[in-house]
């Protein structure tokens, strides 16, 4: 019967497809047999850690991905709101800057297209005269009244 660590040999050699090679091994002196066993030993103790190594590996790395998408996650739900509130900031009708003037009707339009759309619309502008009436573009039918800076 062999030992533990003679198993261990024998499956090294089993596996390189040296079968037929426990004769040969008892055939061996015992220093040697034994010098032989330590190695495959240590061997199959490094095969054993490599792969409990590349267990840890996969953890770490299935962790790190989970965190990865969490962090994906919370990005894409950061934009969302980042979107809301750029969607709340009104936009000109005709040149789509950002502004903060609607008409009566809700449109939003800046001062520069409101005094474009008063003069266009046959409005006469002047340091004196800066109230204007601009009928919204959009053809909503609504009038604005309003004094331009």
């Amino acid at each position: 019967m062999y030992k533990a660590s003679q198993l261990c040999f024998l499956k090294n050699h089993v596996a390189r497809g040296r079968e037929g090679l426990g004769e040969e091994i008892m055939a061996m002196p015992e220093g040697e047999r034994l010098a032989r066993n330590l190695e495959a030993q240590r061997r199959c103790r490094a095969r054993k850690a490599g792969k409990k190594e590349k267990k840890r590996a996969q953890a770490r790395l299935g962790t790190l991905l989970r965190k990865a998408e969490k962090a994906a996650a919370a990005a894409v739900a950061k934009d969302a709101e980042v979107a809301a509130e750029l969607a709340k900031v009104h936009t000109c009708e005709i040149c789509l800057d950002p502004t903060s003037v609607t008409l009566v009707c809700g449109h939003a339009m800046c001062e520069e297209c409101m005094g474009r759309l008063a003069v266009f619309q046959g409005q006469i502008l002047t340091r004196s005269r800066r109230r204007v009436v601009i009928q919204c573009p959009l053809r909503c039918d609504a009038s604005t009244e309003r004094v331009l800076a």
